[in-house]
């Protein structure tokens, strides 16, 4: 590098035309000068590096020191810096003043507990929250964070002036520290509760009462003009507080009204108290189309009239089943009635479906009664059986039981057919006359 700067200077220095005796011990003694600059510049960094890690070293060796080995001098510092910050006495005998790691964990225990301890006897110093203890909290906190931030920047400048500058930036090391571990934010998330239940609530709730902002929503405020408690006008300039304009207001007032609905409207029309017109026009205001509305209503009447066309159409079917009435009779008004045809042909299929499949069969008892008196036989009990569901094993069974129930019977026939005999022979036999004067 030194002998492209030789050359350099050099080169100039001969087209400038400056004799060759100068040329080469000027370009030599600014090469000199170039070369001589950044050494003393790296002289100069190593220098400072060195000095400021060993003096930052040294410092944190000197803090952690005192910290941990002479506990009861460094809870003077922190009790008289909490108590100057703080704005409130804080005595270093309240500190633990044991030596060690554990101790300086008991330490700084003690410490936030007594910050949480006066937050709390600031905010709260009756243990109830109420609007006023909020409003009283709100303004004690703004004057703690002031008083802190006045006594931090009070100590950085005594530091600086007492130090000539020396320690001017030194307190950015503790700040750099504490914002990458995210200490402020931590801080922030313990203390939130704290201030939210103690401050941000109550006080809330002590402005809510100061300024009474809040307000009752559109819906309430029409129902409550047209129940007389508020007139029109008044609604209308809280709607427009709310940021409505006066057209919108005017159709608000409308959605939000009670209205009847339709089946109510179709109730009245079908009484005589309104026309059907009325009432598709009510609609009509409430956002539905003319058109739709009108259909509306003759829906509900037809629906109604369906109902009972379901009725009359049930009570026909039984009359059919019942033999009151023929097929074609029933056939014949079904088609008078205002059904689809694909309702009307279900429905025919359906009662002659019906007709054709017996709809009351015979109990098991009942057949098996009338195989006991011969008045059915096992033919019909099989199609019976088949017509019921049952497999062939089942019927197999229920046939062992009619077996069962015939030997039964005819065991009591013949027992009874005996008694009667002998009732018929005992009669028929007349006993001897006695003779007169035979001994008995």
């Amino acid at each position: 590098m030194g002998r492209k700067v030789f050359d350099t200077v050099q080169g100039f220095l001969l087209e400038a035309g400056v004799p060759g005796f100068i040329v080469d011990p000027t370009a030599g003694i600014a090469t000199a000068l170039v070369m001589l600059v950044p050494a003393l510049i790296a002289a100069l960094v190593q220098g400072v590096l060195g000095l400021g890690t060993f003096f930052a070293v040294n410092v944190l060796e000197l803090i952690g020191k005192v910290r941990t080995e002479n506990a009861k001098d460094f809870n003077q510092v922190i009790a008289a810096a909490m108590s100057e910050m703080l704005g409130v006495e804080i005595s270093a005998d309240d500190l633990p003043s044991g030596q060690g790691p554990q101790a300086v964990l008991a330490r700084v225990t003690v410490i936030g507990s007594k910050l949480h301890d006066l937050l709390i006897k600031e905010f709260a110093p009756t243990g109830v929250v109420t609007p006023e203890s909020g409003q009283a909290g709100a303004r004690a906190f703004t004057g703690f964070g002031i008083n802190f931030a006045v006594a931090t920047a009070f100590i950085a400048i005594l530091s600086e002036s007492v130090t000539f500058g020396v320690l001017k930036e030194f307190r950015e090391l503790g700040e750099g520290l504490a914002q990458s571990l995210g200490l402020g934010r931590l801080q922030r998330l313990a203390l939130q509760p704290l201030i939210r239940n103690t401050i941000q609530q109550p006080y809330d709730l002590y402005l809510r009462k100061q300024y009474r902002p809040d307000r009752l929503t559109e819906q309430q405020y029409i129902r409550a003009m047209h129940a007389g408690a508020f007139d029109e006008g008044y609604v209308r300039d809280q709607m427009a507080q709310k940021g409505y304009p006066d057209a919108e207001i005017d159709r608000l007032m409308i959605e939000l009204a009670t209205r009847l609905t339709e089946t109510e409207l179709a109730r009245l029309v079908r009484w005589g108290d309104i026309t059907s017109d009325e009432a598709a026009k009510e609609l009509n205001v409430q956002g539905v189309p003319l058109v739709t509305a009108q259909r509306r209503l003759r829906a509900i009447d037809l629906e109604r009239a369906d109902s009972l066309i379901s009725q009359y159409v049930n009570v026909l079917e039984k009359q059919v089943f019942k033999g009151q009435l023929d097929l074609d009779g029933f056939n014949k008004v079904l088609d008078e009635l205002p059904w689809s045809q694909a309702e009307k042909d279900m429905e025919k299929l359906y009662v002659s479906a019906t007709l054709e499949t017996p709809i009351h069969l015979l109990t098991l008892a009942q057949v098996k009664t009338g195989i006991i008196q011969g008045i059915l036989d096992f033919s019909y009990f099989d199609q019976w059986a088949e017509d019921q569901g049952y497999g062939q094993t089942e019927a197999l069974v229920l046939e062992y039981e009619i077996l069962l129930a015939l030997d039964a019977a005819a065991t009591k026939e013949q027992a009874a057919a005996a008694q009667a005999a002998r009732k018929t022979t005992r009669t028929s036999v007349v006993p001897p006359t006695p003779t007169p004067g035979t001994a008995q």
